[in-house]
């Protein structure tokens, strides 16, 4: 059985059960914040409103559905 150890983020989990997470030393934890900007010009484009509306979803960690 070959075994791999790489650095991924906890979201991971959500795309396969064949990922075991180990967690990482407090010491070694990390947060960020990432902010999504636009223009204003851009701001009823459809695409960047559903891109927000993901944001916020994943912000309070719920997952959206659908594609």
């Amino acid at each position: 059985m070959l075994t791999v150890i790489s650095l991924l983020p906890g979201r991971v989990r959500a795309f396969s059960s064949r990922i075991e997470l180990l967690p990482l030393d407090a010491r070694y934890g990390s947060h960020q914040q990432i902010t999504l900007l636009m223009l204003s010009s851009r701001e009823r484009d459809p695409n960047l409103l559903a891109l927000a509306a993901e944001c916020r979803l994943y912000g309070r960690g719920e997952r959206a559905t659908g594609n």
